[in-house]
């Protein structure tokens, strides 16, 4: 348990990647416990494989999930952002095949590769040829084909999210302004020691 006095705050740190929502503070032994925060951008890229009939495909399933697999392999080995296969979700609609694939950053610095990555012209347009190459030869997808398969041009959207966890990572405590003619030295000195003297407050971290 972590405690702290009424009418004092402190500032915990948080793990790497992490930011703290603000202080902690103890009101009328009522305490208010900050967050860690980590603010992350999903990204998704949008495209058609032209001339592949969606409804085709979907009749087998084989062709469906190598399809599927196909395109988040090219990601992951076309975009230097360590993504493991859980962070891309990937999802087809009719006409062609529209493939809609959402990359998860696993951290803030995750996500800055990704999105610089893909602000490069060269580099989505690279991509769409890797796509288009690796899906021509998915094995049996000439059952599901109208013509020459193709890939357009892929468009690159950024979705802010936030994601918080209730503990911080650390603490660092910066106590002041105690009530009780207490000075902030024995008040940490208490604190740390667990006495309350009945006008603190306590929480787990």
């Amino acid at each position: 348990n972590d405690y702290i006095y009424s009418g004092s705050f402190c500032l915990y740190s948080c793990d790497s990647g992490y930011q703290v929502s603000g202080p902690t503070y103890c009101v009328d032994q009522t305490a208010t416990v900050a967050t860690c925060e980590n603010s992350v951008a999903n990204i998704s890229l949008t495209f058609t494989v032209q001339n592949l009939d969606y409804y085709t495909m979907q009749q087998n399933e084989n062709l469906t999930e190598a399809v599927l697999d196909t395109i988040i392999s090219v990601i992951r080995t076309e975009i230097p952002s360590s993504l493991r296969p859980s962070n891309i979700i990937v999802s087809l609609s009719a006409g062609s095949v529209n493939v809609e694939a959402l990359l998860v950053p696993a951290s803030p610095s995750a996500e800055v590769a990704l999105a610089y990555y893909l602000t490069t012209a060269t580099n989505i347009e690279a991509l769409r040829v890797a796509f288009e190459e690796a899906l021509t030869v998915v094995e049996g997808i000439a059952t599901a084909l109208t013509g020459g398969l193709s890939v357009g041009t892929i468009a690159v959207q950024e979705e802010s999210v936030s994601t918080t966890t209730a503990a911080p990572g650390g603490t660092t405590v910066v106590v002041e302004e105690t009530t009780g003619g207490l000075s902030a030295a024995v008040t940490i000195i208490l604190a740390i020691l667990g006495i309350c003297l009945g006008m603190c407050c306590t929480w787990s971290v």
